[in-house]
């Protein structure tokens, strides 16, 4: 969706400089950023993609930090939004692997690979 229009969403989630005084207001995002993230583990879960004893909010708390890093570069327009997916990915199933069942870690390793290999490695192990 960012890519859709990137110089609206670059100008509504650039953030001022946090000051003490704002930690009410950036502090309250991150507990939301958290769960959203934790949700998606929970579902991960579920559906067999991460081992059941994943620590939901260890992981939730670590995707939201990479997710928040990647995102503060794409705003600040230091990236692409292509390159902004791709980093996700590739930073998503990096943290992702230690987690993942048997089952999920083949594509998991496919978008590990480097960034010219990894649609067709994608494109293997959905077959």
């Amino acid at each position: 969706q960012y890519g859709a229009d990137p110089g609206f969403y670059r100008r509504v989630m650039r953030m001022p400089l946090a000051e003490a005084r704002d930690v009410g207001v950036s502090g309250g995002l991150f507990p939301v950023r958290r769960r959203f993230w934790g949700e998606l583990v929970e579902a991960a879960i579920r559906d067999g993609h991460l081992r059941p004893r994943t620590d939901v909010a260890e992981v939730g708390a670590m995707l939201t930090h990479l997710a928040s890093g990647a995102l503060a570069y794409w705003v600040a327009n230091m990236m692409s939004s292509e390159q902004f997916g791709e980093d996700m990915a590739r930073g998503f199933a990096a943290l992702l692997m230690p987690y993942a069942t048997r089952a999920a870690r083949p594509k998991l390793r496919a978008r590990l690979a480097p960034p010219g290999e990894a649609a067709s490695r994608l494109r293997r192990t959905a077959s």
